[in-house]
């Protein structure tokens, strides 16, 4: 059986190209969630953690390509190495 996930995520992202379920309910494109993550940096915690979110939805759902993962998956790696440069000072332990 076959679960779509409700995302009522915001998202930074013009291209709203959403795709639906076979049930009906409305879930991010690849795309929208590749180009969310590329603003994590300019967004509040709050919608950063969702677009992370986003991001681990996308990369378990079976019927997305290996492509798409794999772009997701760098994007959000990238993303994640920037921000502990930027966050974490000379006299700090990460």
């Amino acid at each position: 059986m076959n679960v779509c996930p409700i995302m009522v995520f915001p998202t930074y992202s013009t291209n709203t190209n959403y795709d639906y379920c076979k049930e009906g309910i409305m879930t991010l494109s690849p795309q929208v969630v590749y180009d969310n993550l590329s603003h994590l940096g300019e967004v509040d915690v709050v919608v950063g953690a969702s677009y992370r979110e986003q991001a681990y939805v996308v990369l378990t759902d079976e019927e997305i390509s290996a492509r798409w993962k794999e772009a997701i998956c760098d994007r959000l790696n990238r993303v994640n190495q920037l921000q502990a440069l930027s966050t974490v000072g000379p006299d700090e332990s990460y």
